[in-house]
């Protein structure tokens, strides 16, 4: 895949997944559990192409990074449960399906 449409994707999964990540149902992280597997899924899917899962990586990382910035007084990636569980577990999510891109059959 192209670069930038890779970049895409990061951008579109870090946006969404920062829009719905503090979504609780009955007490349970439901939106940050949604977004996690939205990146996962978008992870395993470029697995295809090394150098694709590292691209997504790293801008997915940027975006988050800058998204969770204290710019304004309106914080999109609050300091709490949900704000932690998005912001480290799909960077690590990216990372770790990046490290590891395809399990071979023995």
């Amino acid at each position: 895949m192209a670069v930038l449409t890779v970049l895409g994707l990061a951008l579109a999964s870090a946006v969404i997944g920062t829009v719905m990540h503090q979504t609780n149902l009955n007490g349970l992280p439901f939106g940050a559990g949604l977004a996690l597997l939205i990146v996962l899924t978008i992870a395993v899917n470029l697995r295809k192409n090394r150098a694709s899962g590292w691209v997504f990586f790293a801008g997915l990382a940027a975006v988050i990074f800058f998204i969770g910035m204290d710019i304004h007084p309106d914080k999109m990636i609050p300091a709490n449960f949900n704000g932690y569980l998005w912001s480290y577990g799909s960077v690590t999510i990216a990372a770790f399906v990046a490290m590891f891109p395809k399990l071979r059959n023995r």
